[in-house]
């Protein structure tokens, strides 16, 4: 006589379709295990792109405040101080040069001949 409270699904012709259910409760979770690695999958794949696309956004605002510190720069007159500053000696030296190659013979024919 059996203890379980339930029939032994071993008995008789029961087993085979116990076999049944349970094949086909282990094919419904494999399927279950399935869809969730590819949802995983998916996620892995869209969290890649976010975390690229987070990078692309910091590097692009480190651009814009260069571009805004040096508009800032312009916007203030300290770049063209600073470039006049630094050129100093060329641009004295341009505007030499253009007077005595343009300029005094310019005036030596006008005043001169």
């Amino acid at each position: 006589m059996s203890t379980l409270p339930y029939p032994d699904p071993r008995s008789g012709n029961g087993w085979s379709e116990y076999q049944k259910l349970v094949l086909a409760e282990l094919q419904r979770h494999n399927d279950l295990l399935i869809t969730l690695t590819n949802e995983l999958q998916e996620a892995k794949l869209e969290i890649r792109l976010l975390k690229e696309s987070n990078h692309k956004i910091k590097e692009m605002q480190e651009e814009i405040k260069v571009l805004q510190d040096s508009l800032g720069q312009l916007m203030s007159g300290k770049a063209v101080t600073s470039a006049l500053a630094k050129y100093r000696g060329r641009i004295i030296t341009g505007i030499l040069t253009f007077t005595s190659i343009i300029i005094i013979p310019v005036v030596k024919l006008l005043f001169f001949s």
